[in-house]
């Protein structure tokens, strides 16, 4: 198959209790939860503060409910 990668998805996301092992895979996670149904909960989310400033704040700032504990 070399450099292609074939994707089916399927027609809907539903929010998930997941856990993030990197901060690439952190944001893949978060872009995931915006659009699934549902509250998505992401652990050890602190990936995400370290790799980009202001997570949070900018999560909400395109009108996403965002907190961290």
């Amino acid at each position: 198959m070399g450099d292609l990668a074939r994707v089916r998805g399927v027609s809907a996301l539903h929010g998930a209790s997941v856990t993030a092992t990197d901060l690439r895979g952190a944001a893949a996670m978060v872009i995931a939860a915006l659009s699934a149904r549902g509250e998505s909960i992401i652990h050890d989310a602190w990936h995400l503060d370290r790799g980009y400033g202001s997570f949070i704040r900018r999560l909400r700032a395109i009108g996403a409910e965002a907190y961290s504990t």
